[in-house]
């Protein structure tokens, strides 16, 4: 089975990963404010870097509030290693900002 990460425990975030949580997936998340990740803490891996998430996955999926969140995040995955992963983004952003990232 895929080992899936997700980046971005908001609003909406946080109810899809825990769908994916309850539905047996493997699960590692992040958030940059980590109080919103501890619920996951008990049948997932919560990690504390990007780094680690995107390395301890298979598919990411992103769900961010807004365009500089988007940058931010993914100025940091694309200095990493990403052969063979798969990027889902769900964010809330700009289509300019879609379009550049």
């Amino acid at each position: 089975m895929e080992k899936l990460g997700f980046i971005g425990l908001g609003n909406m975030g946080h109810p899809m990963a825990k769908n994916l949580e309850k539905a047996g997936f493997p699960l590692s998340v992040y958030n940059r404010t980590p109080e919103k990740a501890e619920e996951f803490r008990e049948q997932s891996v919560v990690c504390s870097r990007i780094a680690d998430l995107v390395e301890n996955s298979d598919v990411i999926f992103t769900m961010l509030t807004n365009d500089d969140a988007l940058k931010s995040v993914y100025e940091e995955i694309l200095s990493l290693n990403i052969t063979g992963k798969l990027f889902v983004d769900m964010s809330t952003v700009s289509l300019e900002a879609t379009a550049h990232t």
